[in-house]
């Protein structure tokens, strides 16, 4: 059937319908038309009847496309190039790190200051925590004196008891005598 789309014969329904086409269907759809879509007419579509058949179908398509796979990022474009963005920062920071590592004498000597820093910093705690504790040396020698005094006399309490042990040996013996 070839016919112009823009000037259509008087039996065939005229382009865009109007809403007193008498092929539309009671909710306001129009159940055939040449394209074969259904299309609502609202009072927005009606100013868009100004547009060409291909315009309206190019709008149609791409609103349909939208509803069909609505996109949750602002634009493939933005993402992408914030993704590139973040990539470059990497290697940027990865380079500017291996340089400050560089400077610094490479890994192995980083980490053998760190090993020497730590060792040196347990060293000075518990050089601290010997003096905390340690005592002067006139209480040390104040200590050992009375270590001294007692250990002499412990040594003169047990020459007491063993004098009053034999003592009492003695004793025990002059009695069997004297009963003798």
């Amino acid at each position: 059937m070839s016919h112009d789309l823009h000037s259509s014969p008087a039996t065939e329904p005229s382009w865009p319908p109007s809403p007193t086409t008498p092929n539309l269907v009671e909710s306001g759809r129009r159940s055939e038309t040449p394209l074969r879509w259904a299309t609502s007419w609202t009072d927005d579509e009606r100013d868009k009847s100004q547009e060409s058949i291909t315009e309206t179908i190019i709008r149609t398509r791409r609103d349909k496309h939208k509803t069909s796979f609505p996109s949750y990022t602002a634009s493939p474009t933005k993402s992408r190039l914030e993704d590139q963005y973040r990539h470059m920062k990497g290697l940027r920071d990865n380079k500017r790190n291996g340089k400050a590592s560089q400077q610094r004498g490479g890994l192995d000597k980083m980490e053998s200051f760190v090993m020497n820093s730590e060792l040196t910093q347990e060293l000075q705690r518990l050089s601290l925590q010997a003096e905390e504790y340690t005592i002067s040396p006139d209480l040390a020698e104040e200590i050992e004196q009375q270590q001294q005094e007692d250990l002499e006399d412990d040594a003169l309490i047990d020459y007491i008891n063993l004098r009053d042990q034999l003592d009492q040996e003695l004793d025990s013996m002059i009695a069997e005598l004297s009963l003798n």
